[in-house]
Formats: structure tokens, sequence, C-alpha cells
């Protein structure tokens, strides 16, 4: 999410500020829970953000922008079911 937002620091510099400062305070909650592999915490800090994503997409006009949860994998193709950890991911 964050790397899909790069390109914003060119084309809407200040919309870019307001997505930093975001992702650096209100996602952050979501990102330690990944990196503690704690579920219940994840899923919680995650349908908060969501709140969050959706409240400021109606507030800068971006109301037809809605985060929902998804019930399944978007690519069927890709085996999710794989054990793996978050640590797993090279930095």
């Amino acid at each position: 999410m964050n790397g899909a937002m790069n390109p914003a620091k060119v084309t809407k510099p200040k919309e870019y500020e307001d997505w930093k400062s975001f992702y650096e305070t209100t996602f952050a909650p979501v990102n330690k829970a990944i990196m503690a592999q704690d579920i219940k915490a994840f899923t919680k800090e995650y349908n908060a953000v969501i709140k969050s994503c959706n409240a400021c997409h109606q507030a800068m006009g971006y109301g037809f922008i809605k985060v929902i949860k998804l019930r399944e994998p978007v690519d069927k193709g890709m085996n999710y079911f794989l054990k793996s950890k978050a640590t797993d991911v090279p930095k």
C-alpha cells in the first residue's frame, strides 16, 4: 500500500503528506500486529483502519473509493495456506 502511494509524491504532494502521516501513525498498529504475528490485534487494528480510510476518502472528496474487507483472496491462483511468518518477507 505504501509503495502504491509513491507516485503521489509528484502528482499530489499535499495528499501524499496526508498519506504519509496516516501510514506512519494510524496504520502503524496494523504493521506492529503483523510483525508480532498477533492475529487478534491485527483483526482489531485492520478493521479500525478500514473505517479511518473510508472516513478520510469521504472527507477528501473521494467517497467513491471505499475500502472493504474481502471475504476471500483476490488472487485465487495463489496458495495462501503455505506456512510463513511476517518476518519471512525481505526488507
